[in-house]
């Protein structure tokens, strides 16, 4: 027993680390190490290279899983909050056409110019804003299937509408958005144009990156 050899030691060694040796074997081993300086130091290397190994590998694990998760989450926000923000955006140009309209009519009415320059600053105004919105949608990255249907409903499908608003606007039955539709058919088709420029141009750039 004390002349076993180092070679079966080293054998044994991986599983009295592992604590599934019996009784014997384990004493047998420890009695071997006490007098064997190089079973000592196999048995220090097999406890402290084993652990460095797996921590390693464990944290480059983490660290792709951590990036895989907080890409997916910043392309999800970005898509979201493109949703949003362009939601926002048909309120505020609605709002920007009324009172455009408004404008317009108060300047024939009254015969003021001030109500002309109201309505020259407001619809620069709103132009710049619909700049800085298709530099937003077109320079943010293609999310997940979710984000994309979410999109197309917000933003594909009201660009393509209001692009082609000419040909349905004598299929809206309400008189009241037809008139309004009517006044502002232009700057309408223009807002519906450059969004949808804008999706068409995400879409093939998009395909031409997963080619």
């Amino acid at each position: 027993m004390g002349n076993i050899s180092c070679n079966i030691i080293e054998d044994l060694l991986p599983l009295y680390i592992d604590g599934v040796c019996s009784d014997e074997t384990k004493a047998l081993v420890e009695m071997h190490i006490e007098n064997c300086e190089d079973c000592q130091h196999k048995l220090e290397l097999i406890k402290t290279d084993i652990p460095k190994v797996s921590i390693k590998e464990n944290i480059e694990d983490s660290k792709m899983l951590n990036k895989l998760s907080e890409t997916w989450i910043k392309n999800t926000r970005v898509d979201v909050k493109a949703s949003t923000i362009t939601v926002l955006f048909y309120i505020f140009m609605i709002g920007v056409l009324f009172l455009s309209m408004w404008m317009g009519e108060k300047a024939r009415s009254t015969f003021m110019v001030q109500y002309q320059f109201a309505a020259f600053f407001i619809n620069t105004i709103s132009m710049i804003v619909l700049g800085g919105l298709v530099a937003f949608l077109g320079g943010r990255h293609t999310g997940s299937r979710k984000t994309s249907i979410l999109e197309l409903i917000f933003i594909g499908i009201p660009s393509l509408l209001m692009t082609f608003i000419f040909f349905i606007y004598y299929l809206i039955p309400i008189s009241v958005v037809r008139s309004f539709i009517g006044q502002n058919i232009t700057e309408i088709t223009l807002i519906g144009g450059l969004l949808l420029g804008c999706e068409i141009y995400r879409l093939i750039h998009g395909i031409r990156q997963k080619k």
